[in-house]
């Protein structure tokens, strides 16, 4: 057991690909962009956004003047499209983050909505109807909270 653990410990790191591995190969756009989105350099520039989206308003007012009030609004406004852009492509290219009902179990739900009279009952019916994960209305609030930010909309 130890020679194990040692001998995995004290594996050589892989730095350059040999010549026997092949190059990633991208079997459909969803994989591509969900390499993108998981790579180190998309991860940190979306930690940095999401910081600054958090404390930049902050920052403004204690240690900017009014004059660069301009900058902050385009770097709002840029932080507002990331957002917005990693939500749109989260959508296409993340299996699970939007989950949209067949159209058949939507009729159903309609149908059975329309049928009951109690309140009660509509509202049972309508809970069992999911739209997007969790992950997703998080990332869509989040989001649309942005725009109170920029002060051009």
């Amino acid at each position: 057991m130890a020679a194990l653990f040692i001998s995995t410990t004290m594996a050589p790191l892989k730095l350059m690909p040999t010549a026997r591995e092949s190059p990633r190969i991208y079997q459909t756009a969803r994989d591509r962009f969900n390499c993108i989105f998981d790579s180190s350099p998309a991860r940190t520039l979306m930690i940095a956004v999401t910081l600054y989206s958090v404390y930049g308003a902050s920052i403004n007012e204690l240690a900017c003047e009014k004059t660069q009030d301009v900058i902050f609004t385009v770097f709002s406004s840029l932080t507002f499209f990331l957002f917005l852009a990693e939500v749109i492509v989260k959508c296409f290219g993340r299996e699970g983050y939007l989950v949209l009902p067949s159209r058949q179990k939507l009729k159903m739900w309609l149908d059975s909505l329309a049928k009951e009279d109690s309140l009660l009952n509509k509202c049972k019916i309508a809970s069992k109807i999911n739209i997007g994960s969790f992950y997703f209305w998080l990332d869509l609030i989040a989001t649309f909270s942005m725009i109170f930010e920029v002060s051009v909309v």
